[in-house]
């Protein structure tokens, strides 16, 4: 008798343990490895979610914020002239070869807006001698006007608003590198937006 109770008392703790066994594994599979997978999802879309948002973000020696110059915007009548600092925006450049469909040495004008900056805090909107000139295609970066003219053209740039359009003279390589650009006067029309 004794022996019988011992051997009920193992069967029942064997099944006891097999449910608990058997209740963990399922609750793994339907509720831990689950939620551990959409916890794993979730913390991933974070990160590429906040990576591509810097990725968006304006970057101020590339791109620029605010308002992309229009019709409406005064046109450049100075000089023609170089740009420098093109190797800064090479990125750039190469994304206008994509658009451009370059495949070969070509010279492209291309409709650019140039932009006045001031390198300090000063509020003086006349003030030349702390200018920088970018010129820009939409808002990315192509080049920067030299310093020992921009003097020069900053007075016209700023007396019109800090903004005016201009043509960017493109000439590119076969493989879609810059190998130079000129601003020139823009003369014409803005072309129109569908």
């Amino acid at each position: 008798m004794k022996s019988d109770w011992l051997v009920k008392a193992v069967f029942w703790f064997l099944i006891v343990i097999g449910v608990l066994v058997l209740t963990g594994i399922y609750w793994l599979l339907v509720v831990a490895i689950p939620a551990l997978i959409t916890l794993f999802a979730f913390l991933y879309q974070q990160r590429v979610g906040k990576r591509t948002l810097e990725n968006l973000a304006i970057r101020p020696d590339t791109e620029l914020s605010g308002e992309l110059v229009n019709k409406d915007n005064a046109s450049y009548s100075g000089p023609i002239i170089s740009l420098v600092e093109l190797d800064r925006y090479r990125e750039k450049h190469a994304e206008i070869a994509k658009t451009a469909q370059v495949t070969e040495s070509v010279t492209l004008p291309i409709n650019g807006g140039l932009y006045a900056f001031s390198t300090t805090d000063s509020t003086d909107h006349h003030d030349v001698e702390n200018v920088v000139l970018l010129a820009c295609v939409d808002f990315a970066v192509v080049g920067e006007v030299r310093m020992i003219e921009t003097s020069e053209i900053a007075e016209e740039v700023l007396r019109l608003g800090g903004a005016v359009k201009c043509i960017l003279n493109t000439k590119f390589q076969a493989d879609g590198k810059v190998k130079e650009i000129r601003l020139h006067p823009f003369q014409g029309k803005w072309p129109k937006k569908a």
